[in-house]
């Protein structure tokens, strides 16, 4: 049951998404590529005969032109959403920096907990870590905080699933991964622009958007993975939640039935009590009418 619900909850959302102006973006982003893909495929294995003038082969051919329009367009594709955040890529990479090459501590936690507040939708830190880059204490103070912290998360893991910080490492490898993205985004672009399709090697750019592909998958599939896990975490949070508010309930309901039934044993006893009066009454009546009937009958008999 658990399992359909969780399924009924990622269609939903898949949904929304797919309706929502990234969701639309994205699919028309990936359609276009898909368009233009079709138009270099089709150019190469059966362009038409009015392209081929004078061969298909020769240089100012109408083919050779749109061949090198539909490369351009695709290798776009490619480098574009390098382009698009290569200033959010760069202040990441800035704060990395602060974070591992740093000089003081105060530096790098402070360059810590603003990497983890720009990544907050997969990245989880250590509150105490967070807590110490913004409000710097004292030892007994920090101690003092700790000691919170623990009976925080003592807290927690009675009430549902805790989820531990994010190894540290994921976040190195995010930040390097869509760095290195961007600097071969940046390689293609040059390659694209600055060399003619005559002198310019076939397989260069070809190396070069395959590159950008692979130094990007691990970042993707890591912030990928830890959303999954963390939108896991969360909705069995909310099941154990709802699970231990009903069986609340569901004591509460018995707790309320028992005081019920003690209470009708308890009127019921009081009703047996009363018919027992009745009948003790009702005895003294019969024996007192018995007793003036005789009386009667034994004056009748001495007149």
């Amino acid at each position: 049951m658990a399992s359909t619900e969780y399924s009924t909850t990622k269609g939903r959302a898949l949904r929304q998404w797919t309706c929502s102006p990234q969701g639309l973006f994205v699919i028309i982003f990936c359609m276009h590529y898909i368009a233009w893909m079709g138009v270099n495929i089709w150019l190469l294995e059966n362009p038409p005969q009015s392209m081929c003038h004078p061969t298909c082969d020769a240089d100012n051919s109408p083919r050779q032109k749109w061949v090198e329009i539909t490369l351009q367009v695709m290798y776009a594709h490619n480098y574009f959403p390098g382009f698009a955040l290569a200033i959010c890529n760069t202040r990441n990479m800035y704060l990395w920096c602060c974070w591992r090459l740093g000089g003081s501590l105060r530096t790098r936690q402070k360059a810590l907990a603003t990497l983890a507040w720009l990544h907050d939708c997969w990245f989880r830190l250590d509150n105490r870590v967070s807590s110490a880059a913004i409000n710097p204490v004292d030892e007994d103070e920090q101690q003092q905080q700790q000691q919170q912290q623990v009976e925080k998360e003592g807290d927690e893991e009675a009430g549902g699933p805790w989820r531990p910080p994010t190894p540290m490492w994921k976040m190195d490898v995010v930040v390097w991964s869509y760095m290195l993205n961007t600097v071969l985004s940046l390689c293609l672009a040059v390659c694209m622009w600055a060399l003619h399709r005559s002198n310019r090697p076939y397989w260069l750019p070809s190396c070069l958007a395959l590159l950008t592909g692979v130094v990007v998958a691990p970042g993707g599939a890591i912030i990928g993975l830890e959303k999954r896990r963390m939108r896991a975490s969360s909705y069995l949070k909310t099941s154990t939640s709802t699970s231990t508010s009903t069986s609340t309930d569901a004591e509460s309901v018995d707790s309320e039935r028992t005081y019920v039934d003690s209470t009708d044993s308890e009127w019921t006893d009081v009703e047996s009590t009363d018919s027992d009066w009745t009948d003790v009454e009702s005895t003294d009546g019969r024996s007192i009418d018995t007793k003036t009937r005789d009386e009667r009958r034994l004056a009748q008999l001495v007149l």
